[in-house]
C-alpha cells in the first residue's frame, strides 16, 4: 500500500492504493457494528429496542453508533492514523458513528 494510507482519515481514492486504503478504513466501523450485535445476542439483551424519550431513536441504534465511534477512533488513532491530529481522527470516527446510527435505524 505504500508508505502512508492517504493524507488523513479521508484519503483521496487515486488508483489501487487509494481504494485499498479506503476499504481498510471502512472495515473498522463495519466490525464494530457487527460486534455490537454479537454482544446483544450473546447477552440476550431484549430491552434495547425501545425508543429513548428525547431523541426518538432506540437504545440499540444509539449503542451501535457509540460503539462504532469508539472502536473507529481507537483503531484510527492507535493503528493507521497515529500521526494525524486528534481532531481529524475523532472527526472521522464521529462521521462513522453517525452513519452507523442512521443505517441502523433503517436496517
Amino acid at each position: 500500500m505504500g508508505k502512508r494510507c492517504g493524507s488523513g482519515p479521508f484519503p483521496l481514492i487515486v488508483g489501487a492504493a487509494g481504494l485499498a486504503c479506503f476499504l481498510l478504513h471502512f472495515r473498522y466501523p463495519e466490525v464494530a457494528w457487527i460486534a455490537w450485535y454479537l454482544i446483544l445476542n450473546a447477552t440476550h439483551a431484549t430491552g434495547f429496542d425501545v425508543d429513548a424519550l428525547v431523541i426518538q431513536v432506540s437504545w440499540e441504534d444509539v449503542g451501535s453508533g457509540a460503539l462504532t465511534l469508539f472502536a473507529t477512533a481507537l483503531a484510527l488513532g492507535l493503528v493507521t492514523q497515529r500521526r494525524e491530529p486528534a481532531s481529524r481522527v475523532v472527526g472521522a470516527a464521529s462521521i462513522a458513528g453517525l452513519v452507523a446510527l442512521i443505517l441502523d435505524i433503517f436496517v
